[in-house]
């Protein structure tokens, strides 16, 4: 999936256009797909470091469904407020408005 630079494809081409039709708005689609950079393949072996105390902010978890179960129990963990509503991965793109209402009850 790399290019001769060893670049991967922008993420929005690795799967079918039928794959997004319920993640991305059709009129948002094309906007997203340019502005996906192309990542080199390395990139998915990187890490990242996290600062000391990081969890201990004041912070917030809204999923969208549960397919991230196990960051959502995380957050639980850490005391963080949380919550799921439906919606599947980049749900903040179909029903922004929805989206922003939860973030700002779970910043309350």
């Amino acid at each position: 999936m790399t290019d001769k630079r060893g670049r991967l494809e922008p993420w929005t081409r690795w799967w079918p256009r039928s794959a997004f039709d319920e993640i991305i708005p059709e009129k948002l689609f094309r906007k997203v797909d340019r502005a996906c950079p192309q990542l080199p393949a390395d990139y998915f072996n990187s890490r990242l470091t996290v600062p000391d105390g990081w969890v201990d902010g004041p912070h917030a978890y809204l999923a969208f469904g549960m397919a991230y179960g196990e960051e959502f129990e995380a957050a639980r963990e850490w005391g963080w407020a949380r919550k799921a509503m439906q919606g599947a991965h980049l749900h903040f793109m179909v029903r922004p408005d929805d989206v922003a209402s939860e973030i700002v009850a779970l910043a309350g």
